[in-house]
């Protein structure tokens, strides 16, 4: 009977095994390489999607809608070096560093008067907690909200609403004269970023990115 399997070509049990595992060896390794095709593809594909996107917009969970004229200009402030604060203390000031997003300087430094930074820009919200008052100034906490472009920022109750929803109540917009005027001292957050400018709004000049509505 094994020597008539033999002579008509039938396939015996361990015959058909050996077939199954050659299969086998030869699909998986196409498998593979379809699917490292595919993730490689679609890893191409949305770093060209990043590269192709605007560099400066606000972040995705924000609405980027115009609100403001994307052609105005609103206040900002930087770190302020000072060796005499305590570690974990920071002045965010008018003449605070960087410097790169004012375009329309005042005195060569911010500009309360008409704005300083293209409304364009997402820069963090300057967000001030007070939490008591220190030889007549105010005491604190400063941190940053996420990058927003200052056209999508309506007004400072926009502005103040940002501040409670990302850092918790009690969280404002900085104004320009908290400190006293151009710059405030008070304890330094974690969720402060000191390598970037921040949106500051001053309350009774035409500095803010919401004063200029209107497109053009």
């Amino acid at each position: 009977m094994r020597s008539k399997a033999k002579q008509f070509g039938f396939l015996t049990p361990r015959s058909i095994a050996v077939v199954v595992i050659l299969l086998a060896m030869l699909l998986i390794p196409l498998w593979w390489l379809s699917e490292k095709s595919e993730q490689t593809h679609a890893e191409l594909a949305k770093e060209k999607a990043i590269a192709q996107g605007p560099a400066n917009i606000s972040t995705p969970q924000i609405a980027t809608a115009a609100v403001n004229n994307p052609e105005a200009f609103g206040l900002t402030w930087g770190m302020q070096a000072d060796d005499k604060l305590p570690p974990d203390a920071v002045m965010m000031g008018c003449h605070g560093q960087p410097r790169d997003t004012i375009t329309q300087p005042h005195a060569e430094s911010c500009n309360p008067y008409a704005g300083d930074s293209s409304c364009r820009l997402a820069l963090p919200v300057l967000c001030f907690q007070q939490t008591g008052s220190n030889e007549g100034m105010p005491a604190g906490s400063l941190a940053s909200t996420q990058p927003v472009a200052g056209f999508v920022i309506g007004s400072v109750a926009q502005a103040n609403a940002r501040c409670e929803k990302e850092l918790g109540a009690g969280w404002r917009m900085a104004e320009h004269h908290d400190g006293g005027g151009w710059s405030l001292t008070a304890k330094r957050s974690a969720q402060l970023d000191p390598g970037l400018r921040h949106w500051v709004h001053i309350n009774n000049q035409p500095g803010n990115c919401w004063n200029n509505k209107d497109k053009p």
